[in-house]
């Protein structure tokens, strides 16, 4: 069953399970292309300010979304990625820059054990992995491309969200839309960074290699102690579904966001 829902009302998609049991009052889902203000090659939900479109746009895409979520423009924590594996703790006294500044941090993962901070990071095929432990409750968000997938992002925000009390044996994890492995090939250089004991996560086509980035994020966090039965995994891939965002298909685009935070009221 897919975990994402898709919402008519919003154009969201939505981890409707997690905010279901949640007593927390969670939000966790995926932004998708829809209903936004951007033109042209950024139509329309784009939330990305480095892609090249409209700032003005843009602006007043991330403040629709904070009206779709019903969450203040302040509470909403944007970064400044950079395909790597380093790991911020955010906090209320972080939300204290402006919501459009973006270039915060050179990160790819953030958590929180604060009410009323939003986690988000923006998406165009890398994977989004989600991290929420309910009974503490602790909440975060990875941004996994090869880069970061190779670098075990996904354990290192384990052991990083390990000092707030998260325990791989009971953390509950989604993975979001991402390229699926049917679209996402790379090269022999690429290939050669894949641990040895994940090579069944990619095939070789004539000259390429169709890498299964899903795959293998689900196999690290297993590795890194996670139970199997505790990952729920999307089979929304961003490259084929016209919902979304691609930058392996477009080239130039915008960009989706992936949030998660609580202490919200529904």
């Amino acid at each position: 069953m897919e975990p994402f829902k898709y919402s008519e009302s919003d154009q969201l998609l939505k981890i409707s399970k997690w905010i279901k049991e949640s007593n927390v009052s969670l939000l966790a889902g995926f932004t998708t292309k829809e209903d936004g203000f951007s033109k042209g090659d950024y139509s329309s939900m784009n939330l990305g300010f480095h892609v090249g479109d409209v700032k003005e746009d843009v602006v007043r895409n991330r403040a629709h979304l904070s009206n779709k979520l019903n969450v203040p423009i302040n509470s909403m924590f944007f970064i400044n990625q950079i395909h790597s594996n380093f790991i911020k703790e955010i906090t209320k006294k972080d939300l204290q820059k402006p919501f459009h500044s973006e270039e915060l941090q050179d990160i790819d993962g953030i958590w929180t054990k604060e009410p009323r901070v939003l986690c988000t990071l923006q998406f165009a095929d890398c994977v989004p992995v989600y991290f929420y432990q309910p009974d503490i409750p602790v909440v975060g968000i990875a941004h996994a491309g090869w880069r970061g997938t190779v670098g075990s992002i996904s354990k290192e925000m384990i052991q990083s969200m390990a000092k707030a009390g998260v325990d791989p044996k009971t953390v509950q994890m989604a993975i979001g839309p991402c390229i699926c492995g049917d679209c996402y090939k790379v090269d022999e250089k690429v290939i050669s960074q894949v641990p040895k004991q994940f090579n069944h996560t990619y095939q070789k086509t004539n000259s390429e290699y169709k890498l299964d980035l899903k795959r293998l994020n689900f196999d690290i966090l297993v590795s890194a102690g996670v139970k199997k039965e505790n990952i729920i995994s999307t089979d929304y891939c961003t490259s084929h579904h016209d919902l979304f965002f691609s930058h392996r298909r477009d080239k130039r685009t915008g960009r989706m966001v992936a949030y998660i935070g609580f202490g919200f009221d529904k």
